[in-house]
């Protein structure tokens, strides 16, 4: 059966099955979840998840780089390099490549770096540099030809996986915070926020931290509360994909036959994780449970592939369908257990 892609889904994603199953998953999910098992779950949710955050929309470059770098730090790493340096003069944005490369003195870097710094707004999200990358031809030439992608799956070494803070540090030292709220400033309400920073300026100064309080400027303390704002919506994103690479780990960990990727790209399409199964590309969701999970519900209205929705409920201990296949850290984690994955797998073998 065909699956309708568009012509960059389908020429950039193609599953490469022997890289995937090179990789020692068993280890892997197991020093994950040793991970997962480390973050302090009730500490950020108490000091972040009763925020009250502005509603503003994490778009553009800023969205693709935080998701970028997600994945970069713990499930793929992105690579881009030059691999041909005699570029022609008359192509400049593959010259301004390579002086950017020599800028920074290095041989290759992070993909989420480069989208993040890069001038060229067509390049600007990993999105828009794949879509630039396949595309992009001038008269004999492809940036194909002299930009090279390249992955690489997180080493086993569990050090590898940053904290949340160490996240936080990192994510910062790549944005320009002033620019941010510039860029985002029309999906903020200046003046509902100054009427609102009067009524309840006692509780925003509750989860400030001493780092960046010490200011009577109102105007200076809506952009602390922007900030710890942030770092909020961050902190439930990265939740959100640790859950869904725990599914990606867990899966490849204990099914042998059908090995599951997962990318940026695809994530702004709305697919957590994708594979092939009996020569048939199918995606999957994950997400919170909302109905009844016991028939598992391919969604044909996606264009790009099949999609598969994989539910899970935080209290999925009072509910029959999950006591076996979800698991609770003593941390507070919902991690999937080997049972959904392959009662999934069963399924699929059943409906074949």
């Amino acid at each position: 059966m065909s699956i309708e892609c568009d012509k960059y889904y389908e020429r950039f994603s193609p599953l490469d099955i022997s890289e995937i199953e090179e990789q020692k998953w068993k280890k892997k999910n197991r020093l994950f979840l040793k991970f997962l098992s480390t973050i302090p779950l009730e500490h950020y949710r108490n000091t972040l998840s009763h925020i009250k955050t502005i509603e503003f929309n994490l778009s553009g470059k800023y969205k693709s780089f935080h998701l970028s770098l997600i994945y970069h730090l713990y499930w793929k790493q992105k690579y881009i390099s030059i691999k041909n340096t005699a570029i022609p003069k008359r192509l400049k944005v593959l010259k301004k490549f390579q002086s950017y490369f020599d800028s920074v003195d290095q041989h290759k870097m992070p993909l989420y770096e480069l989208i993040n710094d890069f001038p060229r707004d067509e390049c600007r999200t990993e999105d828009k540099f794949i879509k630039w990358y396949i595309s992009k031809e001038w008269s004999n030439a492809k940036p194909e030809e002299y930009i090279k992608i390249s992955t690489n799956y997180v080493d086993v070494d569990c050090n590898s996986y940053l904290s949340f803070e160490d996240f936080w540090k990192l994510y910062l030292s790549r944005i320009d915070i002033d620019n941010f709220i510039d860029q985002h400033d029309k999906y903020v309400d200046i003046v509902a926020i100054k009427k609102e920073f009067e009524k309840e300026k006692a509780y925003y100064k509750k989860y400030q931290t001493n780092a960046l309080l010490g200011t009577d400027s109102l105007d200076d303390f809506i952009k602390i509360f922007i900030i710890v704002g942030l770092k909020a919506r961050i902190y439930r994103t990265w939740v959100s994909i640790l859950t869904q690479l725990n599914f990606a780990y867990t899966w490849n960990a204990y099914i042998d036959n059908f090995k599951i990727d997962s990318d940026v790209f695809l994530d702004t399409k709305g697919i957590d994780a994708f594979g092939s199964n009996y020569g048939e590309l199918i995606g999957f969701q994950i997400k919170k449970q909302s109905n009844r999970p016991e028939s598992l519900r391919l969604d044909n209205e996606n264009k790009y592939l099949k999609t598969l929705e994989i539910q899970y409920d935080l209290k999925y201990e009072s509910k029959e369908f999950y006591k076996d296949k979800l698991r609770r850290l003593d941390n507070g984690f919902i991690v999937f257990q080997k049972e959904y994955v392959n009662f999934i797998i069963n399924s699929f073998d059943q409906n074949n």
